[in-house]
């Protein structure tokens, strides 16, 4: 009986949930279903390419405007905290913000949150557009069910396009916050 892994590059031979995806790939080329430029590389929005796990995903490019991550240390928002007091505080959140901050558990932590979407927020914002925007510009506050959302000033919403959403992730730890925007 031929070994049906034969033919795969040596890596590829002892590992066989490695060789099932080359040979589906290899499949999915042959087809024309997977341009062989596209494989693991850049795609075409519209395009099916493998991500970094072999999953198939398709590139829906034109619809992102930005992607904007920050990590946001606890300690340093607390230390400006202390330091600058409200002061702090109100520079960085709009009313409705620090009201919602208050009434968590821990309001460094909701801050340090809330300061990360903020600067991931002026990440995602493509080209000099973040340059046209201040800290009080958008809020980002929590639904009744706890989600977080952006919520833009009519300012920002000019400068953006009414026909843009704006996603938001949170989560902290005890010593850091991390927020992830996504413009689209």
């Amino acid at each position: 009986m031929e070994n049906p892994r034969a033919g795969l590059p040596l890596a590829h031979r002892d590992h066989p949930p490695v060789a099932r995806v080359h040979q589906f790939r290899t499949r999915l080329r042959d087809s024309g279903q997977l341009p062989a430029a596209r494989e693991g590389g850049s795609a075409s929005p519209g395009t099916n390419r493998f991500d970094q796990r072999n999953r198939i995903v398709t590139v829906a490019e034109d619809r992102v405007l930005g992607l904007g991550v920050d990590v946001a240390e606890i300690d340093r928002i607390q230390r400006a905290l202390e330091k600058w007091r409200d002061r702090f505080a109100a520079r960085v959140l709009t009313r409705e913000e620090l009201a919602q901050c208050r009434t968590k558990g821990n309001f460094p932590q909701s801050l340090a949150a809330r300061f990360a979407a903020k600067e991931a927020f002026f990440k995602a914002l493509p080209g000099s557009r973040h340059a046209r925007l201040g800290w009080h510009d958008f809020a980002v506050l929590n639904a009744e069910d706890g989600r977080p959302y952006v919520l833009l000033s009519q300012r920002a919403q000019q400068l953006l396009g009414r026909h843009h959403r704006v996603h938001v992730s949170l989560s902290h730890t005890r010593r850091t916050a991390v927020a992830v925007v996504l413009i689209e």
